[in-house]
């Protein structure tokens, strides 16, 4: 509301009138709200390498806001109907809001329901475990992270030193494991739902598939309590737990945050973090994230800790998109693929780190047993190809790091080759007691405007 009047007060001084002031006022507040959301309808419009969306939205809102300045500077013709018409479109702005408040809150995974219908409700074993030995259960997943045999043979880093760290402390790491999908989201929605995707899903659905999930229902009914660290991708950020964590806000309000991001401030926010990578909100959230899970608490009654890792996914501040990876990454970067690799490698060492001292601190706990799944959502993408399966190289692509730490006997239920598909098969079978059989291990790659048209990898 101050913005709002001292808005309004600078143009009433540049126009001299009430009418021409309003007109003015409501134009630029409409540029400043809108920002953000304009920015994310356009972040992958890519019309010349080098410019991006922010260059793109912040020039023709200069062009635009001058120009209009310019135009109701020289007018003399009464602006009656004009008012009108931004009054009307003003009014629609609010209808608009209030029908998406509404569906919101009656949408199905607000109220518990997919589909329409009421959630199924899957049987847990009664007196399986006692209660005080469910383990607490850390699900993190690492964006990108490739398969150490395709770590030494595309990009020539021996990873057996973190994995020997890994095996010594009694994780069992899946040698030939794949993804099931190319894509976070589909990985992701597979991996939470423990099931393969439909080839009739799409993107709203697939989101609503990953905030109302299956697991989480599950553990629920068995006792658990959920958290869920904040991600750099909206979709990951499941605010359905009972407790999500927000790891980079820009002011300690929620909402005011969320208002800032949306606004043109995201210009300025963003070419900080141009400047200063260190202090970008991403990288903030990875150490913010790791912050966090280091320090969790046991409580009396077990907990599952949601995490998605941006890393080693690439992160490349100070261009146009700067998570853009595989074929987008050299399409706004210009750089070459060992470049990609050395990036890569980098980011994976400073991540093996941080894996390691959180892994000693949750295993140093004692009382309540874990499990902690360390899992990639897809492979690497020096060589993938977002709109070509023959671009891309799906033995990259596919090939994942997944490592295990299934306390009293569950490490014996791994096995090499699995995929996501069948973490939570085995760990709901053996610390819950559900009678879930094994799906085949699958992998499929789509392009990223057709997500859904699958073609399948059978290495």
């Amino acid at each position: 509301m101050a913005m709002a009047m001292v808005v309004l007060a600078l143009s009433v001084v540049l126009f001299r009138g009430r009418v021409k002031a309003a007109l003015f006022a409501s134009l630029m507040l409409l540029f400043f709200f809108s920002y953000g959301r304009l920015f994310f309808a356009l972040r992958s419009v890519k019309p010349f390498p080098g410019i991006g969306p922010h260059d793109i939205l912040f020039i023709s809102m200069g062009v635009l806001s001058i120009g209009t300045a310019c135009l109701l500077l020289k007018t003399r013709k009464p602006l009656s109907a004009h008012t009108s018409a931004a009054n009307l479109f003003s009014l629609a702005l609010v209808v608009l809001s209030s029908v998406q408040i509404v569906a919101y809150w009656i949408s199905p995974s607000r109220i518990g329901t997919r589909g329409g219908k009421t959630a199924q409700r899957e049987p847990v074993a009664a007196g399986t475990v006692r209660p005080d030995r469910l383990p607490d259960v850390y699900y993190i997943i690492l964006d990108g992270y490739a398969r150490r045999d395709v770590l030494r043979e595309l990009y020539g880093f021996d990873n057996s030193a973190f994995t020997g760290f890994l095996e010594a402390n009694g994780f069992f790491v899946a040698g030939n494991s794949r993804s099931n999908y190319c894509q976070t989201s589909l990985s992701m929605a597979s991996s939470l739902n423990y099931e393969y995707l439909d080839r009739a899903e799409d993107r709203i659905r697939l989101e609503e598939r990953i905030e109302d999930n299956r697991l989480f229902r599950v553990l629920r009914q068995a006792g658990y309590g959920i958290t869920a660290v904040e991600s750099d991708y909206s979709f990951a950020n499941l605010r359905s737990a009972d407790r999500f964590i927000t790891t980079s806000r820009l002011v300690s309000n929620e909402f005011y945050d969320m208002l800032l991001r949306s606004s043109v401030m995201s210009f300025f926010i963003d070419r900080q973090a141009s400047r200063d990578s260190a202090s970008s909100p991403h990288e903030k959230r990875l150490r913010s994230a790791f912050d966090h899970l280091e320090k969790a608490p046991q409580l009396s009654r077990p907990q599952f800790f949601f995490a998605h890792i941006l890393s080693p996914h690439p992160y490349t501040p100070g261009i146009a998109v700067p998570l853009a990876d595989g074929s987008d990454y050299y399409y706004y970067t210009k750089k070459s693929g060992d470049q990609y690799r050395r990036e890569y490698v980098s980011r994976l060492t400073a991540l093996n780190e941080h894996l390691r001292t959180l892994v000693g601190r949750i295993l140093a706990k004692s009382g309540r047993p874990n499990v902690i799944i360390l899992q990639a959502d897809h492979g690497g993408g020096s060589e993938y190809d977002l709109d070509s399966a023959a671009g891309t190289n799906l033995r990259e692509r596919m090939s994942i790091f997944n490592a295990l730490y299934l306390p009293e006997g569950g490490n014996r239920l791994a096995y090499a080759g699995m995929t996501p598909v069948n973490t939570f098969r085995i760990v709901l079978k053996k610390y819950l007691g559900l009678e879930l059989e094994l799906l085949e291990d699958r992998s499929f790659y789509s392009t990223w405007d057709a997500p859904f048209q699958f073609v399948e990898y059978a290495p």
